[in-house]
């Protein structure tokens, strides 16, 4: 079976734990569906083996950034959490989505 490839995207900084629990519930929702293998960039930030203090500094963030860009432009969908609106990075990657011309579903 093909998979969709699914970009998770909403706030992270200044919330508590980086907002990690509303992406591990989006990721669990969306691959419940059995339809989309997702990729999770709290996933990718464990990896990344940067700690959450150098995750916010302008290091950290050149480093995310880069890679997640990187990843939405192999995903075939973005999907946007609550109160991405007021998140700069995730109006980043919403406005990358959407020159890409990829669906957007919206939590």
């Amino acid at each position: 079976m093909d998979y969709l490839k699914a970009y998770i995207a909403g706030p992270m900084r200044g919330i508590v734990d980086y907002n990690r629990t509303e992406f591990f519930k989006a990721a669990s929702k969306l691959e419940d569906k059995h339809i989309y293998k997702v990729v999770n960039p709290c996933d990718s930030d464990s990896e990344s083996g940067l700690t959450d203090a150098e995750l916010n500094t302008s290091e950290g963030l050149r480093i995310v950034m880069a890679r997640d860009l990187t990843d939405i432009c192999s995903c075939d969908i973005m999907y946007m959490l609550n109160g991405w609106e007021k998140s700069e990075g995730a109006r980043i990657e919403h406005s990358l989505a959407t020159m890409l011309n990829m669906t957007i579903i919206y939590q």
